[in-house]
């Protein structure tokens, strides 16, 4: 999917997060409570950062999403390659998690608001990275990042296993990203506000399949705020995780959530999102540790 900002965003400023709110969709009706499910979602939240992308004469007019991952001693922003595109190394800049849990509201809310507390905006990051690890026929970048820059962070490094974890029919997942049509531009200097927003759905049923969709890379789940807003679009969630739980913890309950995917494409005849399933981002992974530890040019 496009991750572009309309033009009528990209007027000379720089990108602000704010504390508060985020968007969020209906939770999970299923075994998880609305308690259980804020817990998955904070847990995923702390390791999402927002990817501002863009060289030249677009330099900053990206908007992107990457996950921060642990996998075998290395340290990753995980997301999807078309999210980087053309960017310079040196160009990228991040968003960290905000410290607070954000407070939820309706899109209406989000569109209705007349302005945002400058207190509460906070402006990217320059983080210094390694070497770029790159897969563009399976959509999918590693970005490394050194543990200094994440230390007395509000971020969490989300530990990846060896594990393969599939991404079941009908299981209720989450996404958390930043999707450029809820963003906002300040009247002042024409600075754009990005917001974090929550969606939950479940995967969906093999069917028709898509173009570009191969079932045993890919896997399928419906983008929600595209039933009840016509034209929403998910721009700017590329790069995500997709998130489920693992199990039920029947003694002492704990989100037990992992990652299954990686969302890549938008399909919006469908208002289907494409993810990468976790075996593919798994191999994937396995290149981007050996690229790192060879000190091996970007790919």
């Amino acid at each position: 999917m496009g991750d572009k900002v309309p033009e009528t965003l990209l007027a000379g400023g720089t990108v602000a997060i704010p504390h508060l709110p985020s968007v969020m969709s209906d939770k999970p009706i299923d075994d998880k409570t609305t308690a259980a499910a804020d817990a998955i979602e904070e847990v995923a939240r702390r390791s999402t950062f927002a990817i501002v992308t863009g060289s030249g004469e677009h330099k900053w007019a990206g908007l992107g999403t990457g996950t921060l991952v642990r996998w075998d001693r290395g340290l990753f922003i995980l997301t999807a390659d078309h999210v980087i595109g053309d960017t310079r190394v040196e160009d990228l800049r991040f968003f960290f998690p905000n410290e607070t849990t954000p407070m939820p509201v309706s899109r209406e809310s989000l569109f209705a608001l007349k302005g945002v507390r400058a207190s509460g905006l906070r402006p990217f990051t320059n983080l210094n990275v390694g070497r770029v690890c790159r897969d563009a026929t399976l959509d999918l970048a590693a970005i490394p990042v050194e543990q200094r820059a994440i230390e007395r962070s509000s971020a969490t490094a989300f530990e990846l296993s060896d594990e393969a974890v599939e991404a079941t029919p009908g299981t209720s997942s989450l996404v958390v990203g930043f999707p450029h049509d809820i963003a906002r531009v300040l009247k002042k200097d024409d600075s754009r506000v990005v917001f974090t927003q929550f969606d939950w759905a479940p995967v969906a049923e093999p069917g028709e399949r898509p173009p570009s969709f191969d079932e045993s890379q890919h896997f399928l789940a419906g983008y929600t705020p595209a039933h009840s807003a016509p034209g929403a679009d998910p721009s700017g969630l590329s790069g995500a995780a997709r998130w489920a739980r693992r199990g039920s913890t029947p003694r002492i309950w704990h989100p037990n959530i992992d990652i299954i995917g990686v969302t890549v494409t938008y399909y919006r005849g469908s208002q289907l999102l494409k993810m990468v399933r976790r075996s593919v981002v798994n191999e994937f992974l396995r290149k981007a540790s050996r690229v790192t530890a060879l000190g091996s040019p970007a790919v």
